[in-house]
């Protein structure tokens, strides 16, 4: 079969600026996928030119029926350090054209296509005939091309042969046929939660509380903010946030005299901030012959447990290198620190991230933790001209800045906007009725989730990503910690997940048949074991909490069906 490919083009920079020759790029899908009946598991190299240019030729996973999204990643050819690391989903048409070619910066960081459609479930029994096909190279070509209705082995048949079958009974009015595993299509509750908390099957609707505004990165990568009770989606689904406070004082009005530093005076030229509408601040390094930086001091009032996060928006202006600082005081000093390029948001501390906005802007994060009980303050500092790996006097230029953030927690949230005051945003709460959503057993929770940081860090709690409640305690609900397990009392089930795998996006499902209790992630299965869970009555599912422990991250595509989904059913669930 020959399959449709987009060329997707890039230009790779180092931290200087200049064109990087030799560097190697690696690629590939998240999880397989499957297109008009066939198995796509991409994993290609490539190699920039010494333009720094590369051109990618990738099948667009628009087309596929799993919502996969590919992996790049590129080391720098001298050092082999990593300078990039997105996530990208390639389109195949626009506007009902077809596309040939795009640029992989308009394409990172875009959620994965929806719409798998019927016909992926039919084709299950083609995708283990293809991933067969992977592990018998002798017989490679006969497992992807026999004729329909011939066998390959004794019962079994080729990739070409289901999918041949597939569109028959894609076109035949009987419809998709029953599978022994079930009905992928029909769960007693979706939720897709890309834009809005509208049910795509399921009874009742979604109850939304948050008692403040609170703020968001659009899809578009524009700063908004969402009205009280207003939900918030990002890319990756609908924003769930604890409670957090900026202690910084003057977050946007970097022109207050609790701004501090060394012969800089912010000023306003014009720019516009990452929401489009409020001006930020030029701060500029105008001497050749000193470092100058502007900085921002806080009492943080003792120790906390993870640590303290700082953040802020940066833009490059006439200088696109800068250095960031961010300093927890005690008797002892923490420091983190990192060398910026704002054109291509490379960090020089993988503990300092940034996060690539519209209009070039950037989010950058910051954590640091300081044990020491004594803890004094906190300040966070810019330089808006410094070479690319040090401290250079010489160095001329400026840097837009807005909406810095310090908060008592060990990883960076949403902005929250301050003055004279340090301001509160409350959390999250998202809630639903189980009555017709929900059964016991046999029963699949699904859902994609992102977490901030690892559970260690989630607030010194295992932050919940579901619970479904009963009358006086809950019947289950999952929990993060610091190894894969299953754990049970007289009252509830929790599901422990890995820290190490879970801070970026991944697709969680939990089934439970009886006593059978089975946990997958990205289809993949983690845990096998048994255990009885008392019936006490769900009356509602909690998304993002439980109690007090709400997590801080995003969730999408919730799913409960009546029944246990099987280990292939979740390759294309």
């Amino acid at each position: 079969m020959a399959v449709t490919t987009v060329n997707v083009k890039a230009t790779i920079h180092s931290q200087q600026g200049t064109p990087l020759n030799g560097a190697d790029i690696v690629v590939a899908l998240e999880h397989a996928d499957i297109n008009a009946g066939y198995v796509i598991k991409d994993a290609k190299a490539y190699v920039t030119d010494v333009d720094g240019q590369v051109t990618m030729p990738l099948w667009p996973n628009s087309l596929g029926v799993t919502e996969s999204r590919y992996r790049i990643k590129c080391k720098h050819p001298s050092t082999d350090q990593l300078i990039l690391d997105v996530m990208a989903t390639v389109p195949h048409e626009s506007g009902g054209e077809p596309i040939t070619e795009i640029d992989l910066y308009t394409i990172a960081e875009q959620p994965a296509y929806e719409g798998k459609n019927e016909v992926a479930i039919a084709t299950e029994v083609a995708v283990q005939a293809a991933l067969d096909a992977q592990t018998h190279e002798a017989k490679g070509e006969k497992w992807a091309e026999e004729v329909e209705d011939v066998e390959v082995e004794t019962g079994k048949y080729s990739a070409k042969h289901h999918a041949a079958k597939a569109e028959q009974w894609a076109d035949s009015s009987q419809g998709v046929p029953t599978l022994s595993y079930g009905d992928l299509a029909s769960p007693l509750l979706h939720l897709p939660l890309k834009n809005s908390l509208a049910m795509a099957m399921g009874v009742g609707s979604v109850t939304f509380t948050r008692s403040t505004t609170a703020t968001y990165i659009d899809r578009y990568g524009v700063l908004q903010t969402a009205a009280i009770d207003t939900p918030r989606f990002e890319r990756e689904g609908l924003l769930i946030e604890g409670e957090s406070t900026n202690i910084l004082l003057y977050s946007r009005d970097l022109s207050n005299g609790v701004w501090t530093g060394t012969a800089v005076t912010p000023v306003t030229d014009g720019t516009l901030g990452p929401d489009g509408v409020t001006q930020a601040w030029k701060v500029e390094d105008n001497s050749n012959t000193a470092t100058q930086y502007l900085n921002n001091n806080v009492t943080t009032g003792g120790y906390v447990v993870g640590g303290h996060a700082g953040s802020f928006f940066l833009k490059a202006g006439t200088s696109s290198l800068c250095r960031v600082n961010f300093q927890v005081y005690g008797t002892t000093t923490c420091a983190e620190y990192a060398y910026i390029n704002l054109t291509t948001g490379v960090s020089s501390n993988p503990a300092i991230t940034t996060h690539k906005l519209a209009n070039g802007w950037w989010w950058i994060k910051m954590p640091a933790d300081n044990t020491d009980a004594a803890n004094i303050y906190s300040r966070v500092l810019i330089y808006p001209a410094t070479g690319a790996a040090s401290m250079d006097a010489t160095a001329m230029g400026s840097v837009y800045c807005i909406d810095a953030q310090i908060e008592a927690l060990p990883f960076a949230t949403s902005p929250v906007f301050t003055t004279s005051a340090p301001v509160t945003r409350t959390a999250d709460h998202c809630s639903l009725t189980s009555v017709g959503n929900y059964q016991h057993y046999p029963v699949t929770y699904m859902c994609d989730f992102e977490l901030f940081a690892s559970p260690t860090d989630q607030s010194g709690t295992n932050s919940r990503i579901f619970s479904i409640n009963g009358p006086g305690t809950e019947d289950f609900r999952t929990s993060v910690s610091s190894a894969w397990g299953w754990i049970a009392s007289a009252e509830a089930g929790y599901v422990w997940l890995n820290s190490a795998e879970i801070v970026t996006n991944h697709r969680l499902a939990i089934t439970i048949e009886d006593t059978d209790i089975k946990i997958y992630l990205d289809g993949v299965i983690k845990l096998s074991t048994t255990h009885s869970i008392t019936k006490y009555g769900a009356t509602e599912i909690l998304l993002g909490e439980y109690a007090t422990n709400v997590m801080y991250g995003h969730i999408s595509n919730f799913r409960i069906f009546g029944n246990a989904i099987s280990e292939p059913a979740m390759r294309v669930a």
